[in-house]
């Protein structure tokens, strides 16, 4: 029994030391975080064209030569990301009366403006265009992610300097940073957009989002 308790009294004492260097008194831990607004640099739409007749065969032809002289239309370093076609059956009375195709296309591209411009240009005849989304590429988030990773330095050697002098030490060294990234849109442009002389009116904020990053730092001081 007496042994048991040794053994007992022994690893609560190097469970106390190990707690203690762990978390010992000269080490701080706090957050930072760097935030700014950043432009979207690529756009995906989505156009849509419908077809309406009583063969589902010709209607499924109208469909595919609309897409084809669709793709001949398309604005430069604009990519396909997907397409769809599909034609079903209209009922009226249980019984088929006509038969409806509907087509789908969704491009990405860099060149925002260009590829609103064809959306709604003479080029796009038939096709509606019923969506749009604006996102950053990889490129530019890790572009901008350097920027506030620049600013989140500066930010933890300005907040370093003073926890060290005031808590009485001289001296501060690093001992963790860990980093951690959010993208929250401040607006995404919809299908429903103010149209004005006939011309698409694009808000102002829909291409813009707000990129935080935020790290988690622990620093010891020293005498």
């Amino acid at each position: 029994m007496k042994h048991t308790i040794l053994i007992g009294s022994v690893l609560l004492a190097f469970s106390q030391y190990a707690l203690a260097e762990q978390n010992p008194p000269n080490l701080l831990t706090f957050n930072l975080t760097a935030t700014r607004e950043v432009p979207h640099d690529v756009i995906q739409t989505t156009n849509q064209y419908i077809v309406e007749g009583t063969d589902p065969n010709s209607v499924k032809n109208k469909m595919a030569s609309a897409l084809a002289t669709l793709k001949k239309s398309f604005p430069l370093e604009s990519m396909v990301r997907h397409q769809n076609i599909q034609v079903e059956p209209v009922y009226m009375n249980q019984k088929i009366t006509k038969w409806r195709g509907t087509t789908s296309v969704t491009l990405e591209s860099k060149q925002i403006d260009k590829l609103l411009d064809w959306s709604f240009s003479k080029e796009n005849t038939g096709f509606q265009l019923v969506h749009t989304q604006y996102q950053l590429s990889p490129e530019k988030l890790a572009e901008y992610e350097e920027i506030l990773q620049k600013e989140l330095a500066s930010m933890l050697q300005q907040k370093a300097k003073m926890l060290t002098k005031a808590y009485g030490f001289t001296q501060y060294t690093i001992k963790e940073i860990q980093f951690n990234n959010s993208q929250s849109p401040i607006m995404y442009a919809s299908a429903v957009m103010k149209l004005q002389d006939g011309n698409p009116q694009m808000p102002p904020s829909s291409t813009i989002q707000q990129l935080s990053l935020s790290s988690q730092n622990s620093i010891y001081l020293s005498k």
